[in-house]
């Protein structure tokens, strides 16, 4: 919903009130005080915009903006990210303390020591249950941005699960999605890099020891299916279906080999077995190997699909 050089904000999927936003540096930090003064400037400057979106759409009457910093803070993920948390009157029985509803008991910290715990309200318990919402983000994120990779499998695989969710998700339902499905969506998207490059007259190298496999399915089929540069896909598969076929099958491979079984595992030192698997099982994927079934398929866990769209 806004950005700059430094930040980007969007509205929280799963809100604790209405118009909750994320404030959100592109740069990968764990914390506040790792951010340098043009993130924290630039972050500052979103929850300004935000503040007067909010003003303007949903009329709040109250803000609570901050962060979370550390496990015991209810931190899960090392990327840091400002909530703006709109306000309205009678959301809470008793508003006092703000913030420290944290901490339901600390909350009203002018109360009397005699008085009643206050229990915790339901917008307490959303602020909680929003963690993990925000965490969803985060290690998205940090999956991208840690992941060494040679080619840009991982983006564009993201991308295809997030379009086919977007399509075909049922509420907080598994979603199961063929891989040769999920291969078709990668076929789109790296269809336009099999144009040679005007000035040399030849296919750019995706990676630097030669062609990644999936541009070299693409430019099979394109060679095959005599398509012009400026010819689409399906125009491709109409020419020559076989050729099609085979692409689609060679890409598939490539996917299961690659970045289906890695794109959970962030970072080059992080366990081969024991990582969190937050978007999809991908037990029956093996690296470098490929799918351990003869019809492969990724099933995104219940409420992933909601998520990604």
């Amino acid at each position: 919903m806004a950005s700059n050089d430094q930040a980007f904000a969007i509205r929280d999927r799963f809100p604790v009130s209405r118009g909750h936003t994320l404030v959100i540096p592109k740069r990968i930090v764990a914390n506040w005080w790792q951010a340098d003064e043009r993130e924290r400037s630039a972050m500052f400057h979103l929850v300004d915009e935000v503040k007067a979106d909010l003003d303007e759409h949903f009329s709040p009457t109250g803000y609570n903006v901050g962060f979370n910093a550390g496990d015991s803070a209810g931190q899960t993920i090392n990327h840091l990210h400002v909530h703006v948390i709109p306000r309205y009157d009678g959301d809470m029985a008793d508003p006092t303390g703000g913030i420290r509803h944290v901490i339901p008991e600390k909350a009203n910290y002018l109360a009397s020591n005699t008085a009643q715990t206050i229990e915790p309200t339901q917008l307490a318990q959303d602020v909680s249950d929003q963690l993990d919402t925000s965490a969803f983000l985060q290690r998205l994120l940090a999956v991208v941005d840690e992941g060494r990779r040679s080619a840009t499998y991982k983006p564009a695989l993201l991308l295809a699960l997030t379009e086919l969710a977007t399509e075909r998700g049922s509420g907080f339902n598994e979603l199961r999605l063929p891989l040769n499905d999920v291969a078709d969506r990668i076929m789109e998207l790296y269809w336009p890099h099999t144009r040679e490059y005007p000035a040399a007259q030849v296919v750019l190298n995706q990676v630097a020891g030669g062609q990644g496999r999936v541009l070299g399915a693409l430019a099979d089929l394109r060679a095959s299916s005599a398509a012009s540069a400026n010819s689409s896909l399906a125009a491709a598969r109409a020419a020559d279906p076989v050729g099609h076929s085979k692409a689609r099958s060679k890409v598939a491979r490539a996917l299961a080999k690659q970045p289906v079984p890695r794109l959970q595992r962030p970072g080059t030192d992080a366990s081969v077995s024991h990582y969190p698997r937050f978007l999809f099982d991908d037990s029956r994927f093996v690296a470098e190997r490929g799918a351990l079934d003869n019809d492969p398929e990724i099933v995104l866990l219940p409420g992933i699909a909601e998520a990604l769209a």
